[in-house]
C-alpha cells in the first residue's frame, strides 16, 4: 500500500511574541496558528543552542503547551517541524533547500 505524502511546503501565518532571548543560547516565543482557526491556541516554541566546538552547534527545538485535547494539533505541528528541520539541516550541510 502506497502512503500518500502530505504537501507541507505551503504558506502559513503565525503570530507570536518573543518571551526569552539569550544571545547564542536560547530563543523562546509564543506561537499561534492564524491560517488554521481550529488551532488558535498560544503554544511556546523554544530553540536552544549549545556550542560543541568551533564549527559545530547542537540545536534543540521544543514546542510545548499542548494538552491531551490538542492531539491533532500536536501531531500536525510535529510533522511540520520535522519537515522544516530536515530542510534547514539540508541547507546548512549541503546547500540544498
Amino acid at each position: 500500500m502506497k502512503e500518500k505524502k502530505k504537501n507541507l511546503d505551503r504558506d502559513h501565518e503565525m503570530t507570536g511574541k518573543v518571551k526569552k532571548f539569550i544571545p547564542n543560547n536560547e530563543l523562546s516565543y509564543t506561537w499561534n496558528f492564524k491560517t488554521k482557526p481550529e488551532f488558535s491556541k498560544d503554544t511556546i516554541v523554544t530553540w536552544r543552542f549549545e556550542s560543541l566546538d568551533k564549527n559545530k552547534t547542537k540545536v534543540t527545538l521544543s514546542h510545548s503547551g499542548f494538552t491531551e485535547n490538542d492531539r491533532q494539533q500536536y501531531d500536525e505541528h510535529g510533522e511540520g517541524w520535522t519537515w522544516f528541520v530536515t530542510r534547514l539541516y539540508n541547507y546548512l550541510t549541503k546547500g540544498e533547500p
